[in-house]
């Protein structure tokens, strides 16, 4: 009989599925709503224009001005691997057989999508240090950047959860 992580969790452990289904909704509405403001001025702080940037909205614009190399970065960094990470946190929590074969190895791939979760939220936060230290506009985190980092953040948590939930079990010394 295979049984996976999810029927030998504690009470809390149970939470994890709360956390499964807002990290979806978080990442979602991070990538969709905006993630910086910037205001150009003038000299005597008169305020030219203000843009809105998310991280869909970028994508599209450089799709269209055929800038196909950072569509594909910003499409693995930002899109592809949150996603990955819950699809392999959800099959490891719930479908996979901790007496698996592939179990270990699908932990340790989990592990490593994981470092570099947070390779995009420090690229936003340099370009609004930059942009708004340089002097040449004034740039704003937004909504759209707090739920991004929530929904990597919950995922950092349902990956810790994980892990800590597969050591207790091999420490128990339970075989399926």
């Amino acid at each position: 009989m295979r049984y996976s992580l999810a029927d030998f969790g504690t009470r809390w452990d149970g939470l994890i599925w709360a956390l499964l289904v807002l990290v979806p909704v978080a990442l979602g509405l991070g990538l969709a709503l905006p993630v910086l403001r910037f205001q150009r001025t003038t000299f005597f702080d008169f305020v030219v224009s203000t843009d809105y940037f998310s991280v869909a909205g970028g994508v599209s614009q450089l799709w269209a001005g055929e800038g196909y190399l950072p569509v594909a970065l910003i499409a693995l960094y930002a899109v592809a691997s949150p996603l990955l990470r819950l699809a392999q946190a959800v099959r490891l929590w719930r479908w996979t057989g901790f007496s698996d074969k592939r179990f270990a190895g699908r932990l340790a791939r989990l592990r490593w999508l994981g470092r570099w979760s947070l390779a995009e939220l420090l690229a936003a936060a340099l370009c609004t240090l930059y942009l708004t230290a340089t002097g040449q506009t004034d740039a704003t985190t937004e909504p759209g950047l707090y739920l991004l980092s929530a929904g990597i953040a919950g995922l950092a948590l349902a990956q810790t959860v994980i892990a800590r939930t597969a050591a207790r079990k091999r420490g128990r010394g339970i075989v399926d």
